[in-house]
């Protein structure tokens, strides 16, 4: 699993976030306390067959498999699907995710194979 951060000069947004392989182990702190995230893409397409599905979830603040996330954006197996937030989603808490095969918040099942996702967003 790996976390890259890329810093941006455009008046829409400065960072562009890739996560390589989202798994059950949450990420912290992606974006600060007080971003705002306007697309999110996740490629799912590594992953086919029953229990290919990813649930990205995003919290607004850590992202431990006890807390309720704040955001739970579904991909159906072997696709990418992307998420638009034309006026933004705010985070006043610093953002992070997992991406899991359930949609229970106490699923701490990895998806089999990677699953990549971009982030668009504005940090303070």
């Amino acid at each position: 699993m790996a976390i890259s951060t890329f810093n941006q000069g455009t008046p829409l947004a400065n960072t562009l976030v890739y996560q390589s392989d989202g798994t059950s182990t949450g990420d912290d702190g992606i974006l600060t306390s007080g971003s705002t995230v306007f697309s999110i893409v996740v490629d799912n397409s590594a992953n086919s067959g029953t229990g290919g599905d990813a649930y990205t979830k995003l919290y607004n603040g850590t992202a431990a498999s006890s807390n309720d996330p704040f955001m739970v954006l579904f991909t159906y197996r072997a696709t990418k699907r992307t998420y638009a937030f034309p006026e933004g989603i705010y985070f006043s808490g610093a953002l992070g995710l997992r991406c899991v095969t359930g949609a229970a918040t106490s699923n701490t099942t990895s998806p089999s194979s990677d699953v990549k996702i971009y982030i668009v967003g504005n940090k303070p």
